[in-house]
């Protein structure tokens, strides 16, 4: 009894498991571990921010289906360096399966259509064809009136008319007699004609060249234009230029800690920015990013990690 007893008061004694972490918080708690934002995560798993949030709220609501969420969660996982089967682990059954609540009822739905839609097509179908049918009987009654109208509209034969009374003919005059200028005068020249043909050694007029000031014109125009795309923001002493070879995510903070840049930037572009300098800069995809500061090139990978740049510069 005092062994039962003992064993029964050294459970009680025993704390209790500590709660796990839900798959939502251990990825926040990762991301920041990292110093990673959450458009770096959406970025690099081709995500929106909302749909990164919603995985770090346990939110699956927002997602087609259960499939979905342990896919991003898998993948989530993967760009941490978590354990993914360990990490779906943790995610509470009933919460997938309230996303795969909506899914079946659309599934019911698209069920239920096809024979709502086989109905709709048979009833357009008739009418097509009673359509048609209206129109070959307008066509044919137009063509049998039409092949009955020579036979109606025949003219009736005229009578003949009665003999005119006989005249007497008109006195016809002779012509008169052409006049001799009229015979003996030429044709007038034409101008082509009446112009002279030109002297075998006179050289046909050559088009002018045009001026050296019109060409020159030209070439700084075209300069002109070829540094026209690159696009500047801000305003400063400090000048960053960076040329995107691939796509990249870009955020840059003044020394006041406002930002004065943020965008995702395309392949084959180029920024200035302009700030007050120190300069705090977030390079995603930074492999693919060249960046300048006040025209000497800058090595990002130093301060690279998961492909994510983060510097200063002074």
């Amino acid at each position: 009894m005092n062994e039962g007893g003992q064993d029964s008061t050294s459970s009680e004694a025993s704390p209790a498991d500590p709660p796990r972490q839900s798959a939502g918080a251990r990825l926040t708690a990762e991301r920041r571990n990292l110093g990673l934002s959450l458009g770096d995560i959406a970025r690099q798993l081709k995500l929106s921010v909302r749909q990164v949030e919603a995985l770090e709220r346990d939110d699956y609501a927002a997602f087609a289906g259960p499939v979905f969420v342990r896919g991003f969660l898998r993948n989530y996982a993967r760009l941490l360096n978590l354990d993914p089967d360990e990490l779906i682990a943790v995610v509470t059954p009933a919460r997938v399966a309230a996303v795969a609540a909506p899914v079946e009822a659309a599934e019911e739905r698209q069920a239920a259509t096809p024979e709502r839609s086989r109905r709709v097509l048979m009833s357009a179908v008739i009418g097509a064809l009673v359509v048609i049918a209206l129109v070959l009987l307008a066509s044919n009654a137009a063509r049998d009136r039409h092949s009955d109208a020579p036979a109606n509209d025949t003219p009736a034969l005229r009578q003949p008319p009665a003999p005119l009374a006989q005249a007497e003919p008109p006195a016809v005059s002779p012509p008169a007699p052409a006049s001799r200028a009229d015979v003996t005068a030429p044709p007038p020249a034409t101008a082509a004609e009446a112009a002279p043909p030109p002297s075998s050694g006179t050289p046909a007029p050559a088009q002018s060249a045009p001026p050296p000031e019109a060409t020159s014109a030209v070439t700084q125009a075209t300069e002109g234009s070829a540094k026209s795309h690159i696009l500047v923001s801000g305003n400063g002493p400090a000048q960053v230029h960076m040329v995107f070879e691939g796509e990249s995510w870009v955020e840059v903070r003044d020394a006041n800690g406002t930002t004065i840049f943020s965008r995702l930037n395309s392949p084959g572009t180029e920024r200035l920015i302009r700030g007050t300098p120190p300069l705090s800069l977030v390079v995603g995809n930074a492999s693919s990013v060249k960046l300048l500061y006040h025209d000497k090139e800058v090595d990002l990978q130093p301060h690279t990690r998961v492909d994510v740049a983060r510097i200063t510069l002074e």
